[in-house]
């Protein structure tokens, strides 16, 4: 990631990089005092307790500038990711951009395994709901963050989610969220996050985070499963459904197969997440596919 920084295209504007390092151990140390040696300036500090939350609120508040630029560390910046994140923003009342994130898979990686991973859909200016946004590529003003009631919450931090709520209470509050479909991160997905355990895992967290995200915000949605025993209902049905649906179709085609029992994954976990209560310590890394149930 950092070595990606440094080849940002030269009409960028001027920035500063920070790097928190999420470990007492310092364990990216070496990594930052490398890329300063190459000629990148950056700016370092530690956050101690292991919470995610924690450590992008101390780089909020360590930031100078006007604009937050995020950016996940196993991710690399495309040359014109962070001018196209600053373009966007000029010529209108933008609270947050956020860029597009293509994912890399290793060689052998079978073809219906890369065909369940969606691709970000994102038209220029194009306004997002909260659901379709992360801190894998995002570009917020920071005044508006600061304005919040309380940065990125640490109640999150070890399960995931910490930035779907934050974004979450900004749309509550109107702030305008858009697309920038020429921004543009890679991220490279290890055989780890490449298999069927993986993926249903990650999906039904992801149902579990949004039904936690909804009933924190105190409001009913389609994609949480509220108390109203008719949307309960539906979506046990509609579990069933695609659980039924998936099994049927294995011996056909793997990818639609999966892609049912994905769907019954998130499901489920609306179900756990929004009616029980449930908190669950997702997969990483957390910002693998969108928060989105649209497979």
């Amino acid at each position: 990631m950092l070595h990606s920084l440094r080849g940002l295209d030269p009409h960028t504007p001027s920035r500063e990089v920070i790097v928190i390092d999420n470990d007492a151990e310092r364990s990216a140390e070496a990594l930052v005092r490398k890329a300063i040696q190459d000629g990148l300036d950056v700016h370092y500090e530690v956050e101690p307790v292991r919470n995610i939350a924690l450590a992008r609120n101390r780089a909020v508040l360590c930031a100078q500038g006007d604009w937050l630029a995020f950016i996940d560390d196993d991710e690399e910046a495309d040359p014109l990711w962070l001018l196209e994140l600053w373009r966007s923003v000029q010529s209108s009342d933008i609270d947050a951009a956020f860029g597009v994130v293509i994912r890399r898979f290793e060689p052998t990686t079978p073809a219906w395994i890369r065909s369940v991973y969606p691709a970000q859909q994102r038209l220029p200016g194009g306004a997002l709901r909260w659901q379709d946004t992360g801190t894998g590529n995002a570009f917020v003003r920071r005044a508006t963050i600061l304005s919040l009631n309380g940065l990125f919450n640490p109640y999150y931090g070890e399960t995931g989610g910490e930035d779907a709520e934050l974004f979450s209470r900004m749309a509550i509050r109107g702030c305008t969220l858009v697309g920038v479909p020429g921004a543009i991160v890679y991220e490279s997905l290890p055989a780890s996050r490449l298999t069927i355990r993986y993926l249903l895992r990650w999906w039904f967290a992801a149902g579990v985070i949004v039904a936690n995200v909804d009933n924190a915000a105190n409001r009913l949605s389609a994609d949480a499963a509220s108390s109203d025993p008719s949307l309960l209902l539906r979506r046990v049905r509609l579990t069933g459904v695609h659980v039924i649906q998936g099994g049927l179709l294995i011996p056909w085609s793997r990818e639609r197969a999966l892609k049912h029992l994905m769907k019954a994954a998130f499901e489920s976990g609306t179900i756990l997440g929004g009616r029980f209560g449930l908190r669950v310590r997702r997969p990483r890394r957390v910002s693998d596919v969108p928060l989105d149930s649209r497979l």
